[in-house]
């Protein structure tokens, strides 16, 4: 029994730690052995902690984890996590363990309202498996090793996700999120928590990034967290004309887009990727210091068919006054 109220209350500790860090805590807690009830709180700091309570039954189980102000990446999340669970323990040909399922309440990232969490998971040989945990738009699976050396293999799948709701989970402030757009994609995370591998392929489509328009975008990466580097990756403008992405950026320095830790080359796709194909079509004199003129551009039907002939035009009008 004691086993297993030391793997579920570490389990709410391991899932609310900020694991990219080394972590001092103090801790304080109760446990009723005749009702099966116990309670522990971890302080972190003195605004960031986790309060947890569980019961247990025969077979079966509760927890509840208050979780306040705890980083996940560079972003801070409150919320309240509540589990139900059945217990396996264990007899002829059966392996001990627990399964059940997690959920979120009152979920705030960076002090502002988040999408909910639910999904299932089982614990089994100190490994927590992780299925179809999902937000709205994002969905993840895979596992975490509860022990030493706290290896780990996870997947995330995003299926039309706003930028700026993905944004605060890689740390972008809100005052720096000037960000707009919708994004798909998948990403992977291996390794160990204090070395996690990232690598991964996310595609955006009619978005903003400050005052930079874009079509499409097509980012592959990979690398050890917080570095990550960025190859076969590709973005148009709102003209069609594409440009190849590629170098180096930090998530630590996610916030800071002149910091000398992001290292990307633009590089235009080709020469005539950049002209831009314009004709005349008339030019008007409105008088001694004014002309109005109109003209014609071709524009790209796809991004890739800058040699073409076809695509879409676009009529327009200038005036030019002479000072």
């Amino acid at each position: 029994m004691l086993k297993w109220i030391a793997v579920l209350l570490w389990l709410g500790v391991f899932i609310s730690s900020p694991v990219f860090a080394e972590t001092i805590c103090t801790f304080n807690g109760s446990v009723d052995f005749a009702n099966q009830a116990f309670q522990l709180e971890v302080n972190y700091s003195e605004k960031s902690k986790i309060a947890g309570s569980l019961k247990l039954e025969k077979e079966s189980g509760y927890l509840v984890l208050n979780i306040e102000h705890q980083k996940i990446g560079l972003a801070e999340l409150s919320t309240k996590l509540e589990s139900s669970f059945s217990i396996n323990r264990g007899g002829p040909r059966k392996t001990r363990g627990i399964k059940g399922l997690l959920w979120t309440r009152y979920s705030l990232l960076s002090y502002k309202p988040f999408s909910e969490a639910a999904g299932s998971f089982q614990i089994e040989d100190g490994i927590l498996s992780i299925r179809n945990l999902s937000w709205p738009e994002m969905v993840l699976n895979g596992f975490v090793n509860l022990r030493q050396p706290f290896d780990l293999n996870l997947s995330i799948e995003i299926n039309d996700m706003a930028i700026n709701e993905l944004a605060p989970l890689v740390g972008v402030k809100d005052k720096d999120n000037s960000l707009i757009g919708m994004v798909s994609g998948k990403i992977r995370a291996s390794g160990y928590l204090k070395r996690m591998g990232l690598e991964g392929r996310l595609r955006s489509r009619e978005g903003q990034i400050k005052d930079f328009t874009y079509r499409d975008a097509d980012m592959n990466f990979s690398g050890v967290y917080p570095k990550l580097n960025m190859v076969n990756s590709a973005i148009s403008d709102e003209n069609g004309y594409i440009y190849n992405l590629v170098g180096q950026f930090s998530l630590e320095e996610i916030n800071n887009f002149v910091s000398q830790e992001h290292q990307i080359n633009v590089i235009p796709f080709s020469e005539e990727a950049m002209r831009s194909k314009v004709w005349t079509i008339k030019r008007e004199d409105l008088g001694r210091d004014s002309e109005l003129e109109f003209g014609y551009r071709l524009k790209p039907a796809r991004p890739n068919d800058f040699g073409s002939t076809g695509g879409e035009g676009i009529l327009g009008v200038e005036r030019k006054q002479r000072f």
